[in-house]
């Protein structure tokens, strides 16, 4: 028994100092290193941080972690990008913007290869094949998805005999918010700053059937009819949303939830999961859910992390990745913050499941999202489409106007520089 035990002891001494050594190597081939990653103000820079000392510690590097609002985020990357700044080494990239990124960011199909830990089959496929990948190119890791839903008050739901049922359709889902506009109480809400309103706008166009453009790259919204229509829908709604809705950006839409003010609210799950339940700021815990949207086409939302051309720190940068994307961390930042997992294996993990009620509905909508333009002129595009869908709820513009608007930009700044072909795109054309 004595012997058993010795070589138990002495086995636990040796694999130790394997660690160590392994730690001791690590520390060794990136001591004085300096990393730099910027993200998206809130949950994701909130996540780099949270771990960054783990990661010094392993490697012995410094990170320093950036972070930008999505208003500016694009911007201040782009510029970046495009002056060969070489400020970051690793940027967080929406996938909307991998087309217009992609020649700047260093390609990791090599590193893959060579990789037995990250498996990019790993993530989920529908996320995966739209993010980080460039003209068969892969130069990003999904670290972040999520799909639009609507977020609702499950106490107030049962209180006045609704289910999710009555909110399968736009119909009904309209009825639902007028019948819940009372006593103080919004029906629901709409995250109204310029850089959302499209989300609101797609998820109604596509459920008719809606494509942005024909297959030719000649035709954008050729169904124009359903395309003025899913405006009026939301123009129609907003008589159930609080007054200064137009000027919320997402926190602004997640305080008024979580504070108790609207039965229910049109936004991205992953933004607010992490402090509906949280009892220094939630008057709902326990009290809420989220349901697909009607039709379940809602707007996808993912994000990769990638390493720039211009980053003299490729090697520790990749790591970075590899460690901010893993499924330990990934299952940390789901349950501190609500961020989104990439990986397939999570959402079908039993204990998480447990944790999170509205998952098996998130599954569903990860399933039926779609997808942006993806090319170079994606952020000009909808940043126009943001602006026309604001006028036009406005009263500056009637939603015929800021929809033919849409078609006549869209038509000249696609036509300036048309795609290739429909591989760097989604099934969102006219087939």
């Amino acid at each position: 028994m004595k012997d058993r035990i010795g070589i138990i002891v002495v086995f636990v001494l040796v694999f130790c100092l394997a660690l160590g050594g392994l730690a001791a190597a690590a520390g060794n081939n990136f001591k004085g290193h300096k990393l730099v990653a910027i993200y998206m103000s809130g949950n994701y820079a909130d996540a780099a941080r949270l771990i960054a000392k783990e990661f010094e510690e392993m490697t012995g590097s410094s990170v320093t972690v950036i972070d930008a609002p999505y208003a500016s985020l694009y911007e201040k990357e782009f510029t970046d990008l495009i002056t060969s700044g070489g400020a970051y080494d690793v940027i967080d990239v929406a996938s909307q913007w991998d087309g217009q990124f992609a020649e700047y960011l260093e390609s990791i199909d090599e590193k893959l290869k060579n990789d037995t830990e990250l498996n990019i089959e790993d993530f989920i496929g529908g996320i995966s094949r739209v993010t980080g990948i460039w003209e068969g190119v892969r130069f990003g890791i999904p670290n972040a998805c999520d799909a639009y839903g609507i977020i609702y008050r499950t106490d107030i739901f049962k209180a006045e005999g609704i289910t999710e049922k009555d909110c399968s359709t736009w119909e009904g889902y309209f009825e639902v918010a007028k019948k819940l506009t009372k006593d103080g109480m919004f029906g629901t809400a709409i995250a109204g700053s310029k850089e959302q309103l499209d989300a609101y706008w797609t998820a109604r166009y596509w459920s008719m059937g809606g494509h942005l453009i024909s297959k030719d790259w000649k035709t954008p919204l050729p169904q124009r009819d359903s395309a003025v229509k899913a405006l009026k829908m939301i123009i129609d709604l907003m008589k159930y949303m609080p007054k200064g809705v137009m000027s919320y950006m997402i926190p602004d839409e997640n305080t008024m939830f979580i504070k108790g003010k609207i039965a229910m609210a049109e936004l991205w799950p992953s933004l607010v999961r992490g402090t509906a339940d949280d009892p220094a700021q939630s008057n709902v815990i326990g009290k809420w859910n989220v349901m697909p949207y009607p039709g379940v086409t809602p707007q996808m939302s993912s994000w990769d992390l990638a390493i720039t051309k211009k980053s003299k720190e490729k090697d520790l940068a990749y790591e970075w990745i590899k460690f901010y994307t893993n499924e330990a961390n990934q299952k940390l930042f789901l349950k501190k913050f609500g961020i989104g997992p990439t990986r397939s294996i999570i959402y079908n993990n039993p204990e998480v499941i447990k944790e999170h009620a509205d998952f098996p509905n998130m599954l569903i909508s990860l399933e039926g999202v779609h997808s942006r333009f993806r090319f170079a002129q994606s952020q000009e595009a909808f940043d126009f489409l943001d602006e026309r869908i604001s006028d036009a709820i406005t009263g500056v513009l009637t939603p015929e106007q800021a929809i033919d608007e849409v078609v006549k930009q869209w038509t000249e700044i696609i036509s300036n520089n048309p795609p290739k072909g429909v591989a760097e795109y989604t099934s969102d054309y006219v087939e």
